[in-house]
């Protein structure tokens, strides 16, 4: 009895290893946070900063990170909190993130915010001097990332992100058209509905649901016991499945 108790008092259950995809989010989520943080620094006379927003687009919606409107542009700016070696091209469907043997395949950040702004355009009436911006954690090493546009396009550091916004200096937009800017997008926001904004959180998920939230290989479907289900091409080596 005495046993029982001592285990009752002292003893605690190994906790469960937190899925790959929780932990992705979890990342995601305070990647946004410190950017939100950072974007406070701007002057507020010049530049408006809008987090978190969720717009129609042609399809569905779009979710974007960040967007900076400015009488020096509008960036468009997109998180990726993922730390090791980055890989990756302007035109290539998917990029490579790299830790010792551990390899992971996600969609390009670059295609994901040209759709962003392609639901911007269609919002604002304008499609000139939108730059779109992509940071990575400063835990990550943009090892080989290859763009040609450099002046519309731009992929850094966080810690890079306030001064390379403050790098435009000429005036494209006046306080007229800033604000106008911006009214329209808070406008676009209010039409979405709560269903849509459900809908959008299955949206962003589709863009790596082919690919291991784990080793980055390809999920194909396989019959079990229980039904169908999706599992790593890499099994046995990998054994992620998921429910359909």
């Amino acid at each position: 009895m005495i046993k029982t108790v001592l285990e009752k008092l002292f003893y605690k259950e190994k906790p469960q290893p937190i899925p790959q995809e929780i932990k992705n989010s979890i990342k995601g989520t305070f990647g946004e946070v410190r950017q939100e943080f950072k974007l406070e620094y701007l002057p507020r006379e010049n530049y408006k900063v809008i987090n978190n927003i969720i717009i129609p687009n042609r399809q569905a919606t779009s979710q974007i990170d960040h967007l900076v409107i400015s009488n020096y542009g509008i960036f468009v700016i997109e998180n990726k909190n993922y730390s090791g070696n980055i890989y990756g091209s302007e035109y290539d469907k998917t990029w490579t993130q790299v830790m010792g043997k551990y390899k992971n395949k996600f969609y390009n950040p670059l295609l994901q915010n040209y759709g962003h702004i392609k639901a911007i355009e269609e919002i604002i009436g304008i499609n000139k001097h939108i730059y779109s911006v992509v940071v990575f954690s400063d835990r990550a090493i943009l090892r080989k990332v290859e763009i040609t546009n450099q002046r519309n396009i731009k992929v850094i550091n966080e810690i890079d992100l306030l001064n390379l916004i403050k790098e435009y200096k000429e005036i494209v937009l006046t306080n007229s058209q800033v604000n106008e800017i911006r009214d329209k997008i808070f406008e676009s926001m209010a039409t979405v509905s709560q269903s849509n904004i459900s809908h959008v959180k299955n949206i962003t998920t589709q863009l790596d649901s082919d690919s291991c939230p784990r080793c980055g290989g390809k999920l194909v479907n396989r019959k079990g016991q229980y039904g169908d289900f999706l599992g790593c091409s890499n099994f046995p080596k990998c054994k992620y499945t998921k429910k359909l």
